[in-house]
Formats: structure tokens, sequence, C-alpha cells
């Protein structure tokens, strides 16, 4: 205690550190949810061509905001494309 601030210091695991720093630190780690996530998704569209974003993101178990996110993605890399109407279509590769 030092005058009328208390600190107070919270040792770290080593384990943490070394795991975060194998998969490129922290940044390496969402980068590699998301393109995992995204492969997920790309591949789950090349098997069930014609899905839906809602029909996918309960089959993969992943909310539907999330999914929508990696369509914009492959959508841009001119990886899949959405065929038919906004009722009864859906996503194919390309």
């Amino acid at each position: 205690m030092e005058q009328d601030v208390f600190v107070t210091k919270v040792p770290l695991d080593n384990a943490f550190f070394e795991t975060a720093m194998e998969g490129g630190g922290i940044n390496g780690g969402i980068n590699g949810g998301i393109n995992g996530g995204i492969n997920e998704l790309l591949e789950f569209i090349k098997i069930n061509s014609g899905k839906r974003t809602n029909e996918i993101a309960e089959t993969i178990s992943v909310p539907p905001k999330t999914v929508e996110k990696w369509i914009a993605i492959l959508k841009k890399e001119g990886k899949i494309k959405f065929v038919g109407s906004k009722k009864t279509g859906g996503y194919y590769i390309l």
C-alpha cells in the first residue's frame, strides 16, 4: 500500500504466454479463428450448395451475423455467390 493507492500484483502463468506466442500471439489466435471459420464455411458450401445464411449458421453452430461476415469476405474474394431469389436462393461456390 502506498499512501492512498492500493496496488495488487497478479502473477500470470508462463504457459499462457507460451500458448499465445505459438499461434502468433493474440492476433494470430484471432486471425486463425477467423480464417478457420471462413475455411469451414467454404467447405460447408462445397458440400451443401444452395443453403441460406440461417441454415448455415444453425448447422455449423455459429451466430448468423458471423456467417454473414464470413460470406461477405468470401463474396469479395470471388469464391462464392448467391443464386436465386431472396426467399428461395442460396450460396454456391464459383
